[in-house]
Formats: C-alpha cells, structure tokens, sequence
C-alpha cells in the first residue's frame, strides 16, 4: 500500500510539472517591469494582438504583482533572468568576473558596454549565487517558467552589423574579446589537462580548452534549468540564432542544454539577413533540438521600413520561421511594435493559431 501511494504520489508530480512544462503560447514578447505600467491595459492589448506568451524581466515582487492580472488574461509569464551577465552578483563580488586572453578582467576593462558583467561559470560561488537568485524567482505562484538570458561569455565575435559602432573588425578571433580565462577557469583546465592553455602561441586553436568552457556554461545552464523543473515549470533559453552560430560567437553550446522552450534571437537585420536566411536558422534550431519547442526570436525595429532594399515585411518574416518549423514567434518587443505591425501580427495569428 505504501508503494502504490508513492508511485501514485510521483505519477502526479509528473503530470503536474509535465502539464506546465507542456502547453505553452506559441506567440510570445519580452517586456521590463515598471511599477507605473497599467497592467490590465497592457494584457488587454496584448492579448487582442493574440499574443499569449510573456518573458517578464523583473525581481519576485515585481512578478508577483504582474501574474494575478496576466492569469486574468489568460498570459503565461515566464520570468526573464540574467544568468552569466549578472551585475547584481557582481557587485557584490567583482573578483568573480571574468577575464580574457590579455589578462584584462572586467573589473577594471569594459568589454564593449559598461553592462557587460560576465561572471566565471567556473567558480562555485558564482553557481551558488545564480542558484540562490532562480530559486527565489521560481518560488513565486503562478509562474510558469524560467528564461535564461546571457547565459554564455563575452561576445568574442559581434554580427557583423555592429563592427562599425563600436569601430572594431573582427575577421579572427582576437584575444581582447577572447574571454573564459579567469585564473579558477585555468587552474581547473590545468588540474585537469596538464597544461595552461594561455600560454599557447594561439589558443583559439585548442579544441579541448574550447570545450572545457563550453562545458562549463552548460553546467550552469543545466543547474537552474533543474531549479526550475523542481518548481514544476518550464525552463527557456535566449540564445544566439542558431547553435553553431552560438558556439562561434559567444561560446554558448545550447544544442545540448535540456530545454522546453527556445527563442533564438534570429535577429536577420543584425546579420544583413533575409527570410530565406530567416528560415535557414529556424531549419538548423529544429534539427538541433528536436525535442525542444522552437518559437523563432524577431527583433520589431528591423522592421521599420521593412519591404525595401530586400529587407523583409514582419508577415514575411513570420511565414519564413513557421514554414522551416518553428512552433510559434517571440517578439523583442510588443512595446516597439507600431500598430500597422500589431495589425500585422494579429492577422498572421489569426491564419496560424497553432493552438
């Protein structure tokens, strides 16, 4: 009797972090908390857009006032959360931060935004930390799942788009922008493989340093997404467009994280994209993670003025990321969207409700 009631007890909690790990919006928008906000007016637009699916970036409290008006409307929030670029942990411990190939940290070098606070996913207080942080959100009721955002290093490589802003061509991987070589990444490499790899003539050669800090971000990645499925909710990710753009990029190996749901920042207007490139990404992302819910990430103000100089429309690029299989769309942001766009949006919604 004793058996059967655990089994039966274990069958529930399954069920029950299965359905909320499940059913999920296929139409999504990331939004910043602010107390001001009229939260009943925002949903009431959202959801008259069709858009059922919010990635809320906001601490406990300020989740805690949103969801009771968002489950009015019937909006599923997810919270959004900073993982390695985290100025909050590092604020309180800068000696955590992390370091490139020169032996520059962030403490004392910015890495091409003052916000640029990536933390080294080796350290164990760092992973305590970012634990502490996921437990205290996934704790609020009526939250539906975690969404990592940043969880990877330092762009070693910008698209291409933004070489100019910041006056910089990054044709190589450089050792400014090289980052990962804190000195607790290296004496753990080192413990392990016998040999420092900064001392290499050209590091970004060594497959197997390239793989100990991919390693390392993936353990953090699995770590809060186990948080979250203990919570009996889904765990999400941001990623870069695609997982081998992401491994090149920013060292970020999601192809092998455990996901519910992805939204890969397939942002074509920093990459002089198109929608065949649009869906191309979305191709690769589905054969990736076959088992993942893939709702492809457009970033609204590329297209402003969209339909000139080869630049898709926003239905355009919405039919090119559901046509290569993507299970819904995320919009970066709801609140960027003129309302031509929202009428838009609404039509393509209405024509495809994957529901």
């Amino acid at each position: 009797m004793k058996l059967l009631r655990a089994l039966s007890l274990t069958l529930a909690l399954f069920l029950a972090t299965a359905g909320k790990a499940g059913a999920q919006p296929h139409y999504w928008t990331w939004c910043h908390y602010s107390p001001r906000t009229d939260w009943d007016a925002y949903f009431t637009q959202l959801t008259g857009t069709g858009i059922r699916g919010l990635i809320l970036q906001s601490g406990p409290e300020g989740l805690k006032k949103v969801i009771p008006v968002a489950e009015k409307h019937g909006v599923t929030v997810y919270a959004w959360m900073w993982i390695m670029n985290n100025g909050g942990i590092a604020y309180l411990h800068p000696e955590w931060l992390d370091y490139n190939r020169k032996g520059e940290s962030l403490k004392d070098h910015k890495a091409y935004v003052g916000y640029y606070k990536f933390l080294s996913p080796v350290i164990p207080g760092v992973r305590q930390a970012i634990a502490e942080q996921v437990e205290r959100t996934a704790a609020v009721p009526g939250l539906r799942g975690i969404s990592m955002d940043y969880c990877r290093y330092v762009d070693q490589i910008l698209p291409t788009t933004l070489w100019a802003q910041y006056g910089i061509v990054q044709d190589k991987e450089y050792a400014e922008w090289d980052y990962g070589y804190h000195p607790e990444m290296l004496t753990a490499f080192e413990a392990k493989y016998g040999y420092d790899p900064s001392k290499l003539e050209d590091p970004s050669r060594d497959s197997v340093w390239l793989r100990f800090r991919l390693d390392r971000v993936t353990e953090v990645a699995e770590m809060v997404g186990k948080i979250a499925h203990k919570h009996g909710m889904a765990i999400s990710a941001s990623p870069f467009p695609t997982p081998s753009m992401a491994r090149r990029m920013v060292r970020q190996d999601w192809g092998r994280w455990t996901l519910d749901v992805a939204f890969p920042m397939i942002y074509q207007g920093f990459y002089n994209g198109d929608a065949t490139w649009i869906a191309e990404c979305v191709r690769e992302c589905v054969a990736a993670k076959p088992e993942t819910m893939i709702c492809c990430g457009l970033h609204v103000p590329d297209f402003y003025g969209a339909g000139r100089d080869g630049k898709p429309t926003l239905t355009e690029a919405m039919g090119a990321a559901v046509g290569a299989g993507a299970k819904g769309i995320a919009f970066f942001t709801f609140d960027a969207m003129t309302e031509p766009m929202r009428e838009e949006v609404r039509a393509f919604i209405e024509a495809h409700p994957m529901d």
